[in-house]
């Protein structure tokens, strides 16, 4: 069983590597970035990479916690997605607040090298950041908090054992692959 800190800091790691991902579809489809399509293309994917990666560690670790609850070895708690998600997101906070302090209490200088470091550290949304970020400053309370609901979703749905991709790949399939029409006319139990 992994305890929340560690799952909280697995989650953090992953979106950490989700930038590191992104960073790479920065390189790869950044000759993109001068039309609006393109712009919208390197956002969707580059978000994507880094949602799914905390997405994909809190459903691993939601899946594995249904069977602990299973055979006794831990206690229910739904919720815990939602938790190591708000303790992974600590940091993303930080890094929030000290833009905000930078932008509207210190200025100059000292707030270009914040903003770097911002832009920097939530790579995954450096379009949007581009775009509006001058108009709409909250949009980095935005980044700082999007991992909580990939967390929290992952878990659930890992916890009740569903997964996205399995149901958009077989469809038309149940658990151990007979067609869910045969399950609705009763041919199968």
């Amino acid at each position: 069983m992994v305890s929340n800190g560690k799952l909280a800091l697995s989650l953090f790691c992953r979106a950490l590597v989700g930038v590191i991902w992104s960073l790479i579809v920065f390189i790869l489809l950044g000759m993109f970035i001068e039309h609006p399509a393109g712009q919208a293309l390197v956002a969707v994917v580059s978000i994507f990479f880094y949602l799914s990666f905390i997405y994909s560690g809190a459903w691993n670790q939601g899946f594995k916690d249904a069977n602990y609850v299973k055979f006794g070895h831990i206690a229910e708690n739904k919720n815990r997605g939602l938790l190591c998600g708000a303790l992974a997101m600590i940091p993303n906070v930080a890094v929030a607040l000290i833009y905000y302090i930078g932008r509207y209490a210190v200025g100059g200088l000292a707030f270009s090298y914040i903003n770097v470091g911002t832009r920097i550290y939530f790579l995954p949304f450096l379009v949007p950041f581009d775009l509006w970020l001058e108009q709409f400053p909250f949009l980095v309370a935005v980044a700082a908090v999007a991992m909580l609901p990939a967390a929290f979703l992952g878990y659930r749905l890992g916890y009740a054992d569903l997964s996205i991709l399995e149901r958009l790949i077989y469809k038309n399939m149940g658990k151990r692959g007979q067609t869910l029409s045969a399950k609705r006319r009763g041919k199968l139990k």
